[in-house]
């Protein structure tokens, strides 16, 4: 449930990370997993509704019209940024509640104020890779690190208390480092989910 931007610059050309959180698609309207990149940026974004959701929401008494324009009834917000999927957009929303939920029908939603910052980042043409990755581990230093988020309700096979992905990104960080890891620790924070990076474990170094 986070855009990330990577870009480089500043001192020594370091890479630089900016992080959002976003809202996605609820269950049956899930964006798919792959690799793509942004093919228009539009600012006031008309929205054309699919027939799919038009026929929802006229069946619940709701009808849309073809075309909704731009502004406050304007579920794209003020800037969209459509990728290489068809069908599928980067953009902000007038319902903010929405955000860290799957309430949208597949899209990528941000905060009005994220994604206007994003907009001005990006350009045509920037790779976005679309992932399913809810544990993280990095190192800071000497330091090994795991994040652990929640995961979709029907990824539970998948990462519910999965020690063995934790393992193999901890050995892909390390490489052919000896390090030591608190394992009950480890245990812990993909029991908790907490989304918080915690101190696992240290790169081992010569004495």
């Amino acid at each position: 449930m986070r855009l990330y931007y990577f870009s480089k610059g500043g001192k020594n050309n370091l890479t630089k990370v900016n992080t959002y959180p976003l809202g996605i698609g609820r269950l049956g309207w899930d964006i798919p997993y792959k690799d793509t990149h942004i093919i228009e940026r539009k600012e006031h974004p008309y929205w054309h509704p699919p027939k799919s959701i038009r026929e929802e929401h006229e069946a619940m008494g709701d009808p849309l019209p073809k075309r909704v324009e731009p502004g406050p009834d304007n579920p794209l917000g003020d800037y969209a940024l459509r990728l290489g999927l068809p069908g599928y957009l980067i953009h902000g929303t007038n319902k903010p509640f929405g955000i860290g939920m799957r309430v949208s029908h597949g899209c990528i939603r941000l905060y009005p104020e994220d994604i206007e910052e994003l907009y001005e980042r990006v350009t045509l043409g920037t790779p976005v890779y679309i992932v399913n990755q809810p544990y993280k581990v990095g190192r800071l230093g000497n330091k090994i690190y795991l994040e652990a988020h929640s995961f979709m309700k029907e990824d539970a096979e998948l990462f519910e208390n999965n020690l063995t992905s934790v393992i193999k990104m901890i050995i892909e960080v390390t490489g052919d480092q000896t390090y030591k890891v608190e394992w009950d620790l480890v245990k812990q924070v993909i029991r908790e989910l907490k989304g918080i990076p915690v101190a696992i474990g240290v790169i081992a170094t010569a004495a």
